[in-house]
């Protein structure tokens, strides 16, 4: 796909958003909020479940609206957005304002009227590729799309498929262009896998779809995954508390050739890029 990467940055966040007593008041509603949530899945909600006056109070807030204000003047300094038509928000975690539209945010800072906002979630760690390949079957020649990648540690109920210290607030800004000057991207690729199937068989079948991906490149996943997938070339590992953002983190300090892989018990989820240009 003619697309290139014109600009990433990344950052880990805390304390973005003080706490303030007065959302106390309000924790009754929150409690109701999370026991219909339950309900709504089909699980028995009980009092331990609830994580909501942590989530309140907690020092380190980062709502996805102030990661994005954090990251938005250092893209915004001497560049012309006036030609992005797209604007992704992706993530994993929900955000801590619950029902804020963060891609109407981004859209409204940045004056684009006429452009087209939404959110891609519910897809795990690899919301963030999808929404690359978003971008590159919208985008037309000239135009450019921004994508907001942002995950949290803080939920409304414990989880033990959640582990919150194990989570850093991060979130990576992207601006992609149809016909750029930045460096290539090459393709995203989901490759199903069968049950019990090893990750390196899997990897193999994606690297066997036409056309032929670089051979080459520094594969950049999570430890697990580069320990199970059989690679031989380079390899850079994540930091996995970032989420969605690790392999963007990872990706900006590698001005190589890269494959970002995500993997899950169903299938894996690729995005090649190709080296950054020469200056």
């Amino acid at each position: 796909m003619p697309l290139t990467l014109d600009y990433l940055d990344s950052g880990v966040f805390a304390g973005l958003e003080p706490f303030d007593p007065a959302w106390l008041t309000e924790r009754d509603d929150w409690e109701t909020y999370t026991q219909a949530l339950f309900r709504a899945n089909g699980l028995v909600w009980q009092a331990s479940d609830s994580n909501v006056d942590h989530w309140l109070a907690a020092p380190d807030r980062a709502p996805f609206l102030h990661m994005a204000g954090a990251l938005l003047p250092a893209l915004q300094s001497g560049r012309d957005l006036s030609q992005v038509a797209l604007v992704i928000v992706a993530h994993w975690t929900p955000d801590l304002h619950l029902g804020t539209s963060v891609s109407n945010y981004l859209l409204h800072e940045l004056g684009l009227s006429r452009a087209l906002g939404f959110a891609i979630s519910e897809r795990g760690l690899s919301a963030p590729l999808f929404a690359v390949d978003c971008a590159a079957r919208y985008l037309q020649p000239g135009q450019q799309a921004l994508i907001l990648v942002a995950d949290q540690k803080h939920l409304l109920y414990r989880s033990p498929a959640f582990d919150p210290s194990a989570v850093s607030n991060s979130a990576s800004l992207l601006l992609l262009a149809q016909q750029g000057s930045g460096r290539p991207l090459l393709g995203y690729r989901r490759q199903l896998r069968g049950p019990g199937e090893p990750l390196a068989g899997s990897l193999s079948l994606m690297l066997a779809q036409p056309p032929t991906w670089l051979g080459a490149g520094t594969l950049i996943a999570d430890p697990a995954t580069v320990a199970a997938s059989g690679w031989t070339g380079p390899s850079r590992a994540t930091d996995p508390a970032r989420l969605c953002s690790a392999p963007f983190a990872a990706l900006g300090d590698c001005s190589g050739p890269a494959m970002l892989l995500q993997a899950d018990a169903q299938a894996l989820y690729g995005l090649a890029v190709g080296a950054m240009p020469c200056a």
